[in-house]
């Protein structure tokens, strides 16, 4: 997972988050935040982050198992 925090044209920041779904695709998500700092913006990127790496986890465990048989 990776946070990119880049100026938006009209005021604020541009937060890219790139990470892979449960399925092992590739998936992106941008999201304009308007605080003050890009450091904050950063921060924001990071708990973002984090909450999509806990709904990834909550998934892989509620996946059953295959069966070995």
């Amino acid at each position: 997972m990776s946070v990119t925090v880049r100026p938006y044209r009209h005021g604020g920041w541009d937060v890219d988050i790139v990470w892979r779904s449960p399925d092992g695709r590739r998936r992106r998500g941008r999201k304009r935040v308007t605080v003050k700092s890009r450091s904050a913006a950063h921060r924001w990127g990071q708990a973002r982050e984090r909450e999509r790496r806990c709904q990834r986890c909550r998934l892989a465990k509620a996946r059953p198992e295959p069966d070995s048989r």
